[in-house]
C-alpha cells in the first residue's frame, strides 16, 4: 500500500516550509529548485502543494528509457546510476511532480521519506497529511477541490 502526501488546498498558505524542508533533508540547501515537493499558487487565490503521487501504472516508470524509475511497494524510487537526465518521466509525469537536479543532472522525485515526510511534520498549519489509502486520497481531492471551485465562482 503507498502512501500519498495529500494537501488541503483551503489550509495552505503558500508559506513553502514544506518545500525548503524537503530540500535541506535531501541536498543540504534550502532551494525551491531542490525540493521533491512544489506549492503551486494560482493567484494567491488558491495554493496547494503536489508530491508524486505514485501512480500504481505510473507513466514516468514505463516512459524511462533506461528503467532508473521503478515502482517498489508502492513507491516511485529513482535508480540515479541508472537516469541519463533525458527528462521523458518530467513530461509524462500527470501532475507534474518530478524535477530535473542540474547539479547532478538526473531527476528528482518524492520518496516520502520512508513514510515520515518532512513536509508532513514541518507543516505548521497541517495542510499536509499522510494518507495510506489511495481511494480516500482520491475523494478527498474531488471534496477539496469542489469545495474550492464553490467558493471561487
Amino acid at each position: 500500500m503507498s502512501k500519498l502526501i495529500f494537501c488541503d488546498m483551503n489550509k495552505c498558505t503558500n508559506c513553502r516550509l514544506c518545500v525548503y524542508a524537503c530540500s535541506f533533508v535531501k541536498t543540504k540547501k534550502f532551494s525551491i529548485t531542490k525540493s521533491r515537493i512544489k506549492v503551486l499558487d494560482k493567484d494567491h487565490e488558491v495554493s496547494v502543494a503536489v508530491a508524486c503521487n505514485h501512480c500504481e501504472d505510473a507513466p514516468c516508470v514505463a516512459y524511462c528509457p533506461t528503467k532508473a524509475l521503478e515502482n517498489n511497494e508502492g513507491i516511485i524510487k529513482i535508480h540515479e546510476e541508472k537516469c541519463i537526465g533525458c527528462g521523458w518521466c518530467i513530461i509524462h509525469c500527470p501532475v507534474g511532480a518530478i524535477s530535473f537536479d542540474a547539479d547532478k543532472r538526473v531527476v528528482a522525485i518524492c520518496d516520502i521519506c520512508d513514510g515520515d515526510p518532512e513536509c508532513v511534520k514541518i507543516c505548521p498549519i497541517n495542510a499536509l497529511e499522510i494518507i495510506e489509502d489511495r481511494e480516500e486520497y482520491t475523494r478527498k481531492m474531488h471534496e477539496i477541490g469542489l469545495k474550492t471551485v464553490k467558493e471561487l465562482i
